[in-house]
């Protein structure tokens, strides 16, 4: 099968699903888990320690992977709940 050549909606939609992703990495705390090795944070003695020993002050990988889910699965949501309103209700005539 031979596809033809990149049109500019395809970039364009290439273009907006790339921000999105960025979007939701930053906002999950992405670039926290990343640096977070390089720069440790104040680890504070005592705290909560029979819900998590060591250190809690600090994001962890599966926290930001859970946020990332949650995040893309709430704008999932957004995108359906959009699409359903706008084909049931803006598009259609009203009888």
């Amino acid at each position: 099968m031979k596809s033809g050549p990149l049109s500019s909606n395809d970039l364009r939609t290439v273009a907006i699903v790339l921000t999105i992703g960025f979007t939701i990495f930053l906002l999950a705390g992405g670039l926290f888990v990343l640096v977070q090795p390089n720069t440790p944070l104040v680890n504070r003695p005592g705290g909560f320690s029979f819900v998590y020993p060591g250190d809690i002050h600090n994001q962890t990988a599966a926290e930001a992977l859970l946020s990332i889910v949650t995040f893309g699965m709430g704008l999932l949501i957004v995108l359906i709940v959009l699409f359903i309103g706008l084909r049931y209700f803006a598009l259609r005539p009203k009888l």
